[in-house]
C-alpha cells in the first residue's frame, strides 16, 4: 500500500520510540538543565532548603516520651528536604536519560548529536560523548559549528542583486488524516490531521467520560452484566484492546488466560479495582454467540490463526485537484443503499455540509481484527471487526442490558460516525485483498462488519433479537460493489 516513507521525518522520542532510521539527528536532550534552574536564584534556594532529615524524633511530652515525625515541609511550604530534593532531581535525570538512550538508538547508520557549548560538561549529550559510547574505543568525530560572521552590507556603489517575482503555484495537493481526524474536523476541532489509530484511540480523547449521562446507579442491569459500570474512556477501550489482541481463543483455559490478561494490562489505579468484573465480563464477551451472521461463532472459537489482530495501513487517495471529500462517499453510499438498510439515512448525513472535508494524499488507520470464518462448501469468509468500550446506558433506561440491543447499536454507531471508520476499513482490505490475492473478489470474500459493544456482550441467551444477533454486537454487510466502488471513487474516479 502506498506510503511516505522516504520523506524526512520529525517525531518525538516518545513517538519514535521502536522505530529504526538510516540517519537520525537528536535536537533534543543537548542541554538537560531544566527551565527552573537560575543561577540567581540558587543561593535562595539553598537556604530554604530544610537540612532536617525526612524522618526525625520530635520533643519529649510530660512523660518523657518521643514521637517520630516525619518533614513535610514541601508540603506546608512547598520547599522540599534535601534528600527528598536529591532524590526527585535524580529520578529526572534518570528519565531524562532513559528518554536521550531511545533518541540515540534509532539510528541505523548515522547519528548527529547538537552539543551544548563551554560550560554545560554534564549535559547527557557531552557525556554520552565523552564515554567510549560505540565500546571498541572508536572516537566519537565532535565537529564544531562555525562562529555566525557579520552580516555582509554590500561595498560603494554595489547595485542590489535581482531577484525573479515567485509565480509558482502553492494550492495543496496532499494531506495525511484518518478517521479521527475527519470525525473532529468535522464537530469544529482544528486537530492536526495525522492521529494515532486504533487500540482504543478512537474512543472517546479523555481518560474518563464525563461527557454522557448515564442510568442512575439504582437502576438494575436485568442480566449478569460484569462490564456494565467499570470506567470508560481511553484508557479502559486501550486495556481491552491489548487483552483482545494478545488472547488465545481456547474455551477451556479463557478464564485464566483472561485472569493473567487483566493481571498484566489492567494495573493503573483506575481499573485494579474493577480487575474482577473484567476477567469476568471479558470471559462473557469472548463466549458470545457472533450469531447467524457469523455462523454462531464467539470471539472464543475462533482460532488465533484466523485473526488477524491490529491491522495497521496508510491508504492512498486522489490528489486535491480531483475534489474528493466525505461527501463523495455519502453519495457513493446512498446510490448502493435501499431504503430499508440500517444505514441508509446515514448515507445521506455524510452528504452532508460538515462533511465537505477533503479526501487527499493518504489516510491512515488500524483495524482491531479481521476474522477469518471458513464455511463447509463455500470456503472462508472475511468479517472486519473493532471492539468498543463505549458505556451506552442513559437516564431514560430501566434496564442497563437493553441499550446494547441491536436496534439501539444503529444509533450508537452513526452519533461517533463508526459507520464511516467501517467504510474506511472495508476500502483498506478490499485494496489489500487486490494486491496480496488478486484471484478473489472482495463481494466474495469480505462478508462483512461487526462491532463488538463489549459491556453488552453477556454470553445470555435471552439478549438476542429476532434475527439472532446479540446484544452488544453491531453486524452489517455490504451489497456487492460497494467496496470496488468506493475504493475507485476515493482513488479520484469520476463518480
Amino acid at each position: 500500500v502506498e506510503s511516505d516513507s522516504d520523506a524526512v521525518k520529525i517525531l518525538t522520542i516518545h513517538a519514535a520510540k521502536g522505530l529504526e532510521f538510516p540517519c537520525v539527528i537528536v535536537a533534543d536532550k543537548w542541554d538537560d538543565r531544566k527551565a527552573t534552574d537560575n543561577k540567581s536564584d540558587g543561593k535562595k534556594a539553598d537556604e530554604k532548603t530544610s537540612s532536617r532529615p525526612v524522618m526525625f524524633l520530635g520533643p519529649a511530652d510530660a512523660q518523657g516520651r518521643r514521637s517520630r515525625l516525619i518533614d513535610i515541609s514541601w508540603v506546608v511550604d512547598g520547599v522540599p528536604s534535601a534528600a527528598a530534593r536529591l532524590a526527585a532531581e535524580s529520578e529526572e535525570r534518570e528519565e531524562l536519560a532513559r528518554q536521550f538512550y531511545v533518541a540515540v538508538t534509532r539510528a541505523q547508520h548515522h547519528l548527529t548529536l547538537l552539543l551544548p557549548g563551554a560550560g554545560a560538561e554534564k549535559s547527557l549529550a557531552r557525556e554520552f560523548v565523552n564515554e567510549d559510547a560505540f565500546g571498541d574505543g572508536t572516537p566519537i568525530p565532535v565537529v564544531p559549528v562555525p562562529v555566525n560572521q557579520p552580516r555582509y552590507s554590500g561595498g560603494a556603489g554595489e547595485t542590489a542583486q535581482a531577484t525573479n517575482a515567485f509565480a509558482a503555484d502553492t494550492t495543496q495537493t496532499y494531506r495525511r488524516t484518518s478517521f479521527s481526524g475527519i470525525t473532529q474536523t468535522a464537530q469544529g476541532s482544528t486537530v492536526h490531521q495525522h492521529l494515532p489509530a486504533g487500540g482504543g484511540n478512537d474512543e472517546r480523547t479523555v481518560f474518563f467520560d464525563f461527557g454522557h449521562t448515564y442510568a442512575d446507579s439504582a437502576v438494575p442491569t436485568g442480566v449478569d452484566m460484569p462490564l456494565a459500570r467499570i470506567p470508560g474512556g481511553t484508557h479502559t477501550g486501550t486495556v481491552i484492546h491489548e487483552i483482545f489482541e494478545n488472547f488465545d481463543p481456547s474455551p477451556d483455559d479463557l478464564p485464566i488466560q483472561f485472569e493473567q490478561l487483566v493481571a498484566r494490562h489492567a494495573s493503573g489505579p483506575s481499573l485494579a479495582p474493577h480487575r474482577e468484573n473484567l476477567v469476568k465480563g471479558l470471559v462473557s464477551a469472548a463466549s458470545t454467540s457472533l450469531g447467524p451472521f457469523m455462523h454462531d461463532r464467539s470471539l472464543a472459537t475462533i482460532p488465533a490463526a484466523d485473526r488477524l489482530a491490529e491491522l495497521d495501513f496508510e491508504m492512498g487517495l486522489a490528489e486535491f485537484t480531483h475534489g474528493v471529500s466525505v461527501n463523495t462517499v455519502g453519495r457513493v453510499l446512498r446510490d448502493f443503499l435501499t431504503p430499508g438498510d440500517v444505514l441508509h439515512d446515514y448515507a445521506a448525513e455524510l452528504t452532508g455540509p460538515e462533511f465537505d472535508i477533503p479526501l487527499a494524499g493518504l489516510i491512515n488507520g488500524s483495524i482491531d481484527a479481521v476474522l477469518r470464518i471458513n464455511i463447509d462448501g463455500v470456503g472462508p469468509r472475511l468479517y472486519i471487526t473493532d471492539y468498543k468500550s463505549n458505556r451506552l446506558d442513559g437516564e431514560d433506561d430501566t434496564r442497563l442490558i437493553d441499550a446494547y440491543h441491536p436496534a439501539r447499536l444503529v444509533t450508537a454507531m452513526r452519533d461517533h460516525h463508526y459507520p464511516l471508520q467501517a467504510l474506511i476499513y472495508g476500502v483498506a482490505i478490499h485494496r489489500f485483498l487486490r494486491w496480496r490475492a488478486p484471484h478473489l473478489h472482495s463481494d466474495d470474500v469480505i462478508a462483512g462488519v461487526a462491532y463488538f459493544f463489549v459491556r453488552g456482550m453477556v454470553a445470555d441467551a435471552s439478549c438476542v433479537d429476532e434475527a439472532g444477533c446479540p446484544f452488544g454486537v453491531f453486524q452489517w454487510g455490504a451489497p456487492k460493489g460497494l467496496w470496488a466502488a468506493l475504493s475507485d471513487a476515493m482513488g479520484g474516479a469520476a463518480e
